[in-house]
């Protein structure tokens, strides 16, 4: 019952599952977000409300920003960044008019 369709930046995809497909997720090919280093497991993006806000509790925290914020046109404005015990994560905050 798990749906794929291609969305977002390439060989990224949305996965829709669950009655009346309620359960959303992303998956896309493994890459290199700190250099040097591939991903190893799986990526895990969370959406926020206030990307700034959150990166500067990240950074206040002692986590580290390991790219710019990026903006995906129609979807979202996306960072990655490191804690401190050096997992990856993104963080992103939702365009008005997303279509989740």
């Amino acid at each position: 019952g798990w749906e794929f369709e291609p969305w977002g930046p390439p060989n990224f995809y949305r996965f829709q599952t669950g009655e009346n497909h309620i359960r959303m997720g992303g998956l896309q090919e493994r890459r290199e977000l700190v250099a040097g280093s591939k991903m190893i497991g799986f990526e895990c993006t969370i959406t926020v409300d206030n990307l700034d806000e959150t990166i500067k509790s990240i950074e206040s925290h002692g986590g580290k920003m390991i790219t710019q914020k990026f903006r995906i046109p129609g979807i979202c404005t996306v960072a990655y960044f490191q804690d401190t015990e050096g997992n990856v994560a993104g963080v992103s905050e939702l365009e008005k008019n997303a279509q989740p």
